[in-house]
């Protein structure tokens, strides 16, 4: 069937109804809000929300509230939640557009009311209120504001049709919830490495720990069984000596001792001791050529590369923390010692400090004086005895 309008009348044949001017205006406005309008607070410290000024349209019908409105919601329960509607409502039968609270089912879980949409009633939601059980204020947080859910309401931003901001909003949620599983899976690897960074750290300082303490107990042991032997040495060397002296000696026994030192540094003084090379002499042809000529052997040059990378002493500080600023100005080879620690560090090619062990207290050893002085006490008191 065919329509059209408007014209004006002749004799009662163009008579149009409310209706006709609602169905005009439909191609042009969807249904929704104008504006942003219409938002529902809560500010009254009470069981009340309002709903701020603003325009919406309806199935060709126009709403339009230009001051704020206060709407009070029924009391909570004790023991069971609720949730309400807050919706413009078009009631064709009524002939009204209004703001009303559509009030929902008390239930552990609720769910909010369904949508009234007939021939004759539409409904707009604009927002949901979430009432817990023993609720005695309205609060925006308890406030779901549904005025941009093109389902509920929508917004009337266009002559044409109005965007569909819902499946923006989801395609946006969808993205920030993609990157955030992403930088949790990142988070967790990077825990998951670390740990096992450590955990091999760990290994590898118990087992260079027990290296080193099984290279310390072996040193010592070989200090010891030297010390020991040089010990046994000295003692057999002196014996024999004195032996020699004891039967040498006559009864002139300063006079025999006073020959016997004459002899030796008679026997000093008859040495040829070389004071440059050119003294020495090829007698067992270990050299027979030139310089330049041998093949194992080092140049001036590669020696002193050579001796670039030799440890070379620098000095003691406090504290490892202390040694880490050397760093700046540290070379190959440097060697400092720490203090509280006395463990002795040198700087590496890596940009590090590898420790190379710490002072061994040999207080508790003999030293060479002491062991000299023993020998010429021993000396002393076998003189003495033999007068």
């Amino acid at each position: 069937m065919e329509k059209y309008s408007f014209f004006n009348d002749v004799d009662n044949d163009r008579v149009y109804y409310a209706e006709d001017f609602a169905e005009y205006f439909i191609p042009f406005f969807t249904n929704g809000i104008f504006n942003n309008g219409c938002n529902v607070i809560a500010n009254n410290d009470n069981m009340s929300v309002n709903i701020e000024a603003g325009r919406a349209f309806i199935n060709g019908y126009r709403y339009y509230n230009n001051s704020s409105k206060n709407l009070t919601i029924e009391n909570a329960d004790g023991v069971l939640n609720r949730i309400d509607n807050i919706v413009i409502r078009l009631d064709l039968t009524n002939r009204t557009i209004t703001t009303q609270v559509v009030k929902g089912t008390f239930a552990d879980v609720p769910n909010a009311p369904d949508l009234v949409r007939t021939s004759t009633v539409y409904d707009l939601r604009i927002a949901k209120i979430s009432i817990p059980a023993g609720t005695t204020e309205i609060t925006q947080d308890l406030i779901t504001d549904t005025r941009f859910i093109n389902s509920d309401c929508g917004n009337v931003i266009s002559p044409i049709e109005t965007p569909d901001t819902e499946k923006l909003f989801i395609q946006i949620q969808t993205a920030f919830d993609k990157q955030l599983n992403e930088m949790n899976a990142t988070i967790k690897q990077f825990k998951t490495d670390t740990d096992e960074i450590l955990t091999n750290t760990n290994e590898n300082i118990s087992n260079k720990l027990s290296e080193y303490d099984k290279n310390y107990e072996t040193t010592m042991d070989g200090y010891d069984t030297t010390f020991q032997k040089k010990l046994t040495d000295y003692g057999l060397d002196f014996g024999t000596w004195f032996t020699k002296v004891k039967n040498t000696l006559s009864a002139d026994v300063a006079g025999s001792l006073l020959t016997e030192i004459n002899k030796v540094n008679d026997r000093v003084d008859g040495l040829n001791i070389p004071t440059k090379t050119g003294d020495l002499t090829n007698d067992a042809n270990f050299i027979d050529k030139s310089v330049s000529e041998l093949d194992n052997f080092y140049d001036k040059k590669q020696i002193d590369a050579k001796l670039s990378t030799v440890y070379k002493p620098k000095g003691s500080v406090n504290t490892f923390s202390d040694l880490e600023d050397k760093k700046a100005t540290a070379q190959v080879g440097d060697v400092w010692d720490v203090k509280d620690t006395g463990m002795n560090y040198a700087y590496t090619e890596a940009g590090e400090w590898d420790d190379l062990g710490m002072t061994i207290d040999l207080s508790d050893y003999a030293t060479m004086e002491y062991v000299k002085k023993e020998i010429s006490n021993s000396i002393t008191k076998a003189l003495e005895a033999s007068y």
